[in-house]
């Protein structure tokens, strides 16, 4: 229940999550390629994998910044992401927040109406 929540309301699905986490937790590049090239795989991004099994262990370590940008906004820029991904979340919310206030409203209020 908990994952059809992210997928929904997050913008993300499980294995984002699952590979942001993964990355968060390594300490060294050979942990930091596997858990890489299983994000490659499972987000179905063949560019990622190329990235990851082109560089030495010490530019991978370099670069935790960009292959954070990969997995969560692969293509587009930081900014773009943003407007887009707040663009999105409006109906998201709109379908979980316009009951709830519909229907407290009435309660409260169900005198006047």
């Amino acid at each position: 229940a908990y994952a059809k929540f992210l997928d929904r309301h997050g913008g993300k699905s499980v294995a984002h999550y699952r590979a942001l986490g993964d990355l968060v937790l390594t300490r060294n590049a050979p942990d930091m390629r596997a858990v890489l090239e299983q994000a490659a795989v499972a987000l179905k991004n063949p560019r990622l994998l190329l990235t990851v099994r082109e560089m030495d262990d010490r530019a991978l370590m370099a670069s935790r910044p960009y292959f954070w940008r990969a997995i969560i906004h692969p293509g587009q820029s930081s900014l773009n992401h943003f407007i887009s991904f707040l663009l999105n979340a409006m109906p998201r919310s709109l379908a979980i927040y316009a009951p709830l206030y519909l229907v407290t409203t009435g309660l409260v209020h169900r005198t006047k109406l």
